[in-house]
C-alpha cells in the first residue's frame, strides 16, 4: 500500500516490468504508447474510473517512461492533480498482452493535512475537538484557549454557585486560637468536597515545623514566618537583659548560640534600646 496526496501532481514508480514469455526478463524498453493505463478510485464507497487510456511517452499528461540505469523493469509514471482529486482506496493496472505481464500497484489517495502531517514534517495533523459524546463543543471566546466549565469535581456534581470564580473570597476567617482551621469560614462558591480538600491542606501547612533562625541581625523586612520565629525565640529559649551598656538584651537558640542582641543607654531622662544586631 502506498499513499497519494489528494488533488496533487506526482510521479510515481510502477513496476516491474517483465516479459510475458518467461515471466522473468526484465522490460526496459517498452513502447509505452501501446500499454493500457486503468486507473480506479473508491470515490466515497463507489469504485470510479478515473483512467483508461495509453500512456504518453513525452510532453503528455501521464508520461510514463524507463527510469535511467534501471535493470530491473521500472517506470516514471506521471498522474495529473485531476487523476488524483479523490479521496479512498485506488487500483492500478498498466497492461500490454503481447509483451509484458500485468502490472498492479495499490494506494490510499488521503487529504493533503494527512498528507503532508505523516510524510513530510509540513502539516499537523488536525485534532480539533469537535464534540464531546456526540455533542458539538462549545465555541470559545477567546480562539485557542478551551472554554472551562467544572461540572464535576472527584465524582460530584457541582451547581452553578459551585465553579466559584473569586479565590481571593476563600478564607474569610481563621478559627480560635489552638482550634486550628476548624472554625474558619470559605466562601459559598466551593462544594463542601473543595472545602474539606482546603482545609486540610491549610492545616498541613500550618502544622509544618519551621526551624530556628541563625546568626544574624533580623532584618526590617521579614517573612512572616521569620518573625513569628524570632518572636517564639525570645519567649522560648535563654534570653539575657541587663539595665544598659552593649549586648544588654540577648536571645539565644536552643543549643544556647547567641544569635541576636540589643544596646541598651539610659541617661538617667531617656532609656533607649538600640536596633537589634
Amino acid at each position: 500500500m502506498r499513499y497519494l496526496k489528494e488533488n496533487t501532481a506526482t510521479r510515481i514508480t510502477v513496476g516491474p516490468f517483465l516479459d510475458k514469455t518467461d515471466g522473468i526478463t526484465p522490460e526496459i524498453a517498452l513502447t509505452v504508447t501501446a500499454c493500457l493505463l486503468t486507473f480506479v478510485v473508491d470515490d466515497a464507497g463507489v469504485p470510479t474510473l478515473v483512467l483508461d487510456i495509453a500512456p504518453t511517452a513525452s510532453a503528455g499528461s501521464n508520461d510514463m517512461v524507463h527510469i535511467t540505469s534501471d535493470a530491473a523493469g521500472f517506470y516514471d509514471l506521471e498522474l495529473t492533480a485531476a487523476n488524483v482529486n479523490y479521496t479512498g482506496r485506488a487500483m492500478l493496472a498498466i497492461t500490454d498482452v503481447a509483451v509484458h505481464c500485468p502490472v498492479f500497484h495499490e494506494f490510499q489517495i488521503v487529504s493533503a493535512n494527512v498528507y503532508d502531517s505523516l510524510f513530510t514534517d509540513g502539516d499537523v495533523l488536525d485534532v480539533n475537538t469537535t464534540q464531546w459524546l456526540g455533542t458539538a463543543a462549545a465555541t470559545p471566546t477567546t480562539a485557542g484557549v478551551p472554554e472551562v466549565d467544572v461540572t464535576f469535581v472527584s465524582g460530584t456534581a457541582q451547581t452553578a454557585n459551585d465553579n466559584g470564580a473569586d479565590i481571593n473570597t476563600l478564607i474569610t476567617q481563621i478559627g480560635t486560637a489552638g482550634a486550628g482551621l476548624t472554625n474558619i469560614t470559605l466562601a459559598n462558591d466551593l462544594s463542601a468536597t473543595m472545602k474539606t480538600s482546603v482545609l486540610a491542606e491549610v492545616n498541613t501547612a500550618i502544622d509544618t515545623a519551621i526551624s530556628e533562625l541563625g546568626v544574624a541581625a533580623p532584618t526590617a523586612t521579614p517573612t512572616i514566618r521569620t518573625g513569628m520565629m524570632l518572636m517564639y525565640m525570645a519567649l522560648r529559649n535563654k534570653l539575657v537583659v541587663q539595665t544598659s551598656g552593649t549586648d544588654a538584651i540577648e536571645i539565644y537558640n536552643d543549643a544556647g548560640t547567641k544569635i541576636a542582641a540589643k544596646t541598651i543607654t539610659d541617661d538617667g531622662t531617656d532609656y533607649t534600646e538600640a536596633e537589634m544586631a
